[in-house]
């Protein structure tokens, strides 16, 4: 059994019993106007949500909406999963508390199909890799999204080059071993109404790996129950 945050990551049943917390947030999705201004220099500005807000998943499976700042320290023997996902090219406002891995859940970069490329070429995914360097995570988990159109062209092994400098482990359709836990990740998502279609061409995400502690998906599974 696996459970689903944020649309995005799945945690199976058993992992959550092995002394694993889960904090996950993400920045606000914008639509219309203000899409079209947060794109650039100023976007910082129109990103202000919710607050620095996470959702504190206890290992008994148990949820709190938490400030980053009262999150409660890691509990003894327990092993810590950062999960964000739609930072747009805006990772670098992204407030990363200590933790064993971080997993980003797809749309890394900022491309709108109708208005061009903008944060969405090399140099954007480049400042990402050097980013994860400085997060306070022992280990990285990344995947791709629909706004991920340049990690689609480039391929695995070009993406894999790039984000090699930051130690992160890139999945797609396929599993590892990161700090002592299995991870799938799969980018795939269904095609929606906008340009932003990258990992949307008719294809679908391979099963989960049976072994896998972990999944990362752009969008839940199937039959899968959330929460």
């Amino acid at each position: 059994m696996f459970i689903s945050l944020l649309s995005c990551m799945l945690i199976s049943a058993e992992a959550m019993q092995h002394a694993i917390d889960v904090i996950s947030f993400t920045l606000p999705p914008w639509r219309g106007p203000r899409q079209l201004v947060s794109v650039g220099p100023l976007g910082r500005f129109f990103d202000v949500g919710p607050g620095d807000v996470s959702l504190y998943v206890q290992s008994d499976g148990s949820t709190r909406r938490l400030p980053s700042s009262e999150l409660p320290p890691r509990p003894a023997d327990h092993r810590r999963i950062v999960a964000i996902s739609d930072t747009h090219s805006k990772h670098r406002f992204v407030q990363i508390p200590p933790c064993d891995v971080l997993c980003h859940c797809g749309d890394i970069l900022q491309r709108y199909g109708h208005i061009g490329g903008l944060g969405g070429g090399i140099p954007a995914l480049i400042d990402f890799a050097s980013w994860l360097r400085t997060v306070p995570a022992d280990h990285a988990v990344v995947i791709a999204g629909n706004h991920d159109r340049l990690l689609e062209k480039l391929g695995d092994k070009a993406v894999r080059k790039i984000l090699k400098q930051s130690g992160a482990t890139y999945l797609r359709d396929s599993s590892a071993v990161v700090g002592g836990l299995v991870f799938f990740g799969s980018p795939w998502s269904p095609s929606g109404g906008t340009g932003n279609r990258a990992f949307q061409s008719g294809a679908h995400a391979a099963g989960v790996a049976s072994n896998a502690s972990e999944a990362l998906r752009k969008t839940p599974s199937a039959n899968i129950g959330d929460i």
